[in-house]
């Protein structure tokens, strides 16, 4: 099936939830998670929906109601997951579509699928193209000579990347921790209350771990008792959102658990040295760089009607 990055990009990202295109935009914006690989503008993106849903890849689910604008949620059919699973399975056909594979490998990612079939297979691709232009013979013209040349570096790097790349994938300790985190939703006209570390750009609800034996409730009054120095009103469940990440060879299960805080009216200010806070515009969520991302992007999926969400990870 032919079709464009920007419709496989959105057909992914629909498979992976019903969701609608100002999300989708969000994701491949310049700051997006996705926009930072390929990215594609708003216009293209709505389009991408259009012709999705004429080849009946996607169809129309509900239309998401609030104060903002209508926005139609888009489910996934079963034709479009299958050519989805094709297409993120299939290896890209040049060096120069590199930046293809880089965002397979990104979706993959995810919904938590292994990327080493994959990888292996863009190596079976590119390795007879390498070897083709080295006994390839030399030519005349000394531009074609430099033109080989770069084709002949570039080809190779690629491989070295696939190769470094499969190796860490292949290494990857099978060691999985489970993780219970409480986050509060914190809003006050229009803003929504955010934490930071000092040392780092992006943002996370407040919370934290819940200890063993421990009443989510209860986590959640204490650490923001801890963060804020305030007593805390848990005023109601909002969702659940599943994410993974690896780190030292570790597979994190994280199992975030939301909910609807108040506060009382004063300026939130932090009692920890590693950590600040600040109150975000609601409008601003979809631009800012907001972790863990499937939270954000419950967030802005269900925008101000406060309807629950369950977000899950395929880790």
């Amino acid at each position: 099936m032919r079709l464009g990055l920007p419709e496989w990009t959105a057909l992914a990202v629909i498979a992976e939830r019903p969701t609608h295109g100002f999300a989708i935009a969000a994701l491949t914006g310049r700051r997006g998670e996705l926009g930072r690989i390929w990215h594609i503008p708003r216009p293209v993106v709505y389009r991408a929906l259009g012709r999705l849903t004429d080849l009946d890849l996607i169809t129309p689910q509900s239309v998401q109601t609030g104060r903002g604008p209508q926005r139609t949620l888009y489910a996934v059919t079963a034709t479009g997951r299958d050519a989805l699973t094709g297409w993120l399975s299939s290896p890209v056909g040049h060096v120069r579509d590199i930046s293809h594979l880089l965002l397979k490998l990104a979706l993959l990612h995810r919904c938590g699928t292994d990327p080493t079939a994959l990888l292996r297979r863009q190596r079976a691709t590119l390795q007879p193209i390498l070897e083709a232009l080295r006994v390839e013979p030399a030519a005349a013209d000394g531009f074609d000579t430099v033109l080989r040349a770069w084709r002949s570096a570039h080809t190779a790097a690629a491989l070295d990347f696939l190769d470094d790349v499969t190796r860490e994938e292949e290494h990857l300790s099978a060691a999985t921790t489970t993780e219970i985190i409480v986050r509060a939703v914190i809003r006050r006209d229009g803003q929504l209350l955010l934490a930071r570390l000092r040392n780092k750009s992006w943002s996370f609800l407040p919370g934290g771990h819940v200890e063993p034996g421990e009443r989510l409730e209860v986590a959640l009054v204490r650490e923001i008792a801890e963060e804020l120095g305030t007593e805390v009103k848990v005023a109601g469940f909002v969702g659940v959102v599943e994410h993974g990440y690896v780190e030292d060879k570790v597979t994190h299960h994280e199992l975030n658990l939301v909910f609807e805080v108040a506060i009382p009216d004063i300026e939130p200010v932090s009692q920890e040295d590693h950590q600040e806070f600040h109150w975000l515009p609601l409008e601003a969520l979809a631009d800012t760089d907001v972790r863990p991302g499937a939270l954000k992007e419950a967030l802005l999926a269900t925008g101000d009607d406060r309807s629950q969400f369950w977000y899950a990870w395929n880790g």
